[in-house]
């Protein structure tokens, strides 16, 4: 319980943080605004100096969300983009859309982030990602997304009040009712999901689709 390290940032905000799984390295998103607008930077830190080993700015940009799951690097996910970074030699694999950027998750071998058009959250776009950063497959979802979950190959996807299996072409494997008032699904198995809402966790077994 000793601290290990401080770093201060004088003229901006920190919205995001992340340790790498070593516990060596330290990334940091922060923004301040000038004119109207948002300007954001990610620095990466050891913890022997203040000065980053790595600095980006991004320009009329917000960084929303910061990840180090994976060993290979970390993502950042900013209102159009989704980047991975390695630790080594931090080289950036970089994804953009023309939707917003609504939902990040990880899994245990795979992330995805899901894209929707601002004035129509219906109109989604979903982008599933290896954990080195490569693009595996993306799919069009027309419908509420209220949570996402990557799983075994398949995207599992939460719609108001049911949860469907997806395999990477978008066809549906499997589905099943959540109710009303889901908030999150944890997969806990290829046919199985935890379903979370503000009172109760509720496991729910996913039939297969005829």
């Amino acid at each position: 319980n000793n601290k290990l390290y401080e770093w201060f940032s004088a003229e901006k905000i920190v919205n995001n943080l992340a340790l790498s799984p070593n516990g060596k390295k330290m990334v940091v998103s922060s923004f301040g605004s000038a004119n109207g607008k948002y300007d954001s930077e990610i620095n990466v830190l050891e913890f022997d100096s203040a000065t980053p080993v790595y600095k980006k700015s991004f320009e009329n940009n917000l960084v929303y969300s910061i990840d180090a799951a994976y060993k290979r690097g970390f993502i950042v996910v900013t209102k159009n983009s989704a980047e991975f970074t390695s630790w080594h030699k931090y080289k950036v694999k970089e994804y953009k859309s023309e939707y917003d950027a609504s939902m990040f998750r990880t899994g245990k071998s795979e992330y995805v982030v899901v894209f929707n058009r601002e004035s129509d959250k219906t109109d989604n776009h979903i982008a599933v990602f290896s954990k080195s950063g490569k693009l595996k497959y993306e799919l069009n979802y027309k419908g509420t997304i209220s949570d996402i979950a990557v799983f075994g190959g398949h995207i599992y996807c939460m719609s108001e009040t049911d949860i469907s299996q997806f395999k990477s072409d978008g066809s549906v494997l499997r589905n099943a009712d959540c109710g009303f008032g889901s908030v999150r699904l944890a997969v806990t198995s290829a046919s199985s999901c935890a379903v979370i809402t503000d009172n109760k966790i509720e496991k729910i077994k996913l039939e297969q689709e005829n």
